[in-house]
């Protein structure tokens, strides 16, 4: 042995590759979750616009993380249109305001994946990262473990940041 111990997380993996284990369904995740209607209780929307929406991420690094997501299946900014671009910086903008308000932290992380070889987790269809960070965000758990530990549920998350979305 290596001595690396290994944590299955082996529901992941339909989040992971955009794939569900089975291979039956083949349709995109970030699609399906932009679809969601705003009235559904599935809905995990913080804002709901005209060509993007932001969205809870499912697994986050930490409270508060979300991704602008366009309604567009692209996988490159090159192939959004001027209007869903426009739109999608400016969430990103309003995602940030929001973050600030809902959490005061001591920064924020930004930005996308673009493609595979940048370690996209769902490489085909792009989106932006918005995430609240603190000076003291590292604990233990993240570095004996590799694990996070997120303090707060999902449903709060969605709570706090629809609260100060403007």
């Amino acid at each position: 042995m290596d001595g690396l111990e290994r944590l299955w997380a082996t529901w992941r993996q339909e989040y992971v590759t955009g794939k569900p284990a089975s291979s039956e369904q083949t349709s995109c995740i970030l699609c399906e979750v932009a679809k969601i209607p705003d009235n559904s209780e599935q809905n995990t929307h913080v804002y709901s616009g005209s060509h993007c929406a932001v969205v809870l991420n499912a697994f986050p690094y930490t409270n508060g993380h979300v991704m602008i997501v366009p309604y567009e299946h692209v996988d490159g900014l090159d192939q959004v249109t001027a209007d869903a671009r426009s739109e999608m910086f400016d969430l990103l903008y309003r995602t940030t305001l929001a973050i600030q308000g809902a959490y005061s932290p001591d920064g924020l992380n930004l930005g996308a994946n673009i493609g595979q070889g940048s370690g996209a987790g769902i490489p085909d269809h792009l989106h932006f990262h918005a995430l609240p960070r603190w000076n003291s965000d590292t604990n233990f758990m993240t570095t004996v473990v590799g694990a996070r530990v997120i303090p707060e549920d999902l449903a709060l998350t969605l709570e706090k940041l629809r609260l100060n979305f403007k």
